[in-house]
């Protein structure tokens, strides 16, 4: 029998139970991606523990790129 590292244990519950929760939010669920943003980011910090988390898009023919959405834990923010 293999024996699991408790840490990796960890991190894929907690994982699991984030999204999970996403799937279950009526924000998500909507559909409208610029309601939903703030959630998803700051249950992606929050999971990873990490502070920033930022989604960007590809524009002109993956020529350029821009930022959607900033989420910083430290203020709880989330910028555009």
């Amino acid at each position: 029998m293999h024996e699991f590292d408790p840490r990796i244990v960890n991190r894929l519950e907690r994982q699991n139970a984030a999204l999970i929760s996403l799937a279950r939010s009526d924000i998500l669920q909507s559909g409208n991606l610029k309601d939903s943003l703030p959630k998803v980011l700051e249950a992606v910090s929050q999971t990873l523990g990490i502070a920033r988390v930022s989604v960007w898009e590809f524009q002109n023919s993956h020529a350029a790129i821009r930022s959607l959405a900033l989420y910083d834990s430290r203020t709880s923010q989330v910028t555009e």
